[in-house]
């Protein structure tokens, strides 16, 4: 009877274990591919001067030199500092691929760029939108709006109990 009780809660500690495991039964296929959302992407600048620039392969999606930073949601930017000025063209991928998501570039084709000097240029593309900018085309995406400041304040000079900081103009 010790035998069989041994047996018994040998039999059901297996069971036990064996309940803990996960579940591998759920077979993925690869049409039932999820369209990435802005916050699962990563976007990868490429065009035909990133070699000339030193930042690797023309037309790589993998370049580690051209991984845009996340600046906002599904916004990403990076600097080029241009050493060879000429015209040029360029696209964004994202995930390393072509497609899922789509690249971005002038109405699905690569955008033209022409850089007169050599010097920094930026490049933003909005994944959510579907547009890339950079600073020579598209400079007033880059502008910042003008800001006003009021300062409100006292001062213990007599001259200064005149001070109206509501008749002053922005």
């Amino acid at each position: 009877m010790k035998k069989l009780n041994q047996r018994f809660s040998l039999v059901l500690t297996f069971l036990f274990l064996f309940s803990l495991m996960p579940n591998f039964a759920k077979i993925v296929k690869a049409e039932d591919v999820i369209t990435p959302t802005a916050a699962d992407v990563y976007a990868v600048l490429t065009g035909d001067f990133v070699a000339k620039q030193g930042l690797g392969a023309d037309w790589n999606t993998a370049n580690a030199g051209t991984i845009m930073k996340r600046t906002a949601k599904g916004v990403y930017e990076l600097t080029v500092n241009f050493t060879t000025p000429g015209k040029y063209n360029y696209k964004v991928a994202f995930n390393n691929q072509w497609d899922k998501p789509k690249a971005i570039g002038e109405n699905g084709e690569n955008k033209p760029i022409t850089v007169a000097n050599a010097g920094a240029v930026t490049f933003r593309v909005d994944y959510t939108a579907g547009k890339v900018y950079d600073t020579i085309n598209n400079i007033d995406q880059f502008r910042i709006a003008p800001t006003t400041a009021t300062l409100v304040g006292g001062f213990a000079n007599s001259y200064w109990k005149r001070w109206r900081p509501y008749i002053l103009e922005t």
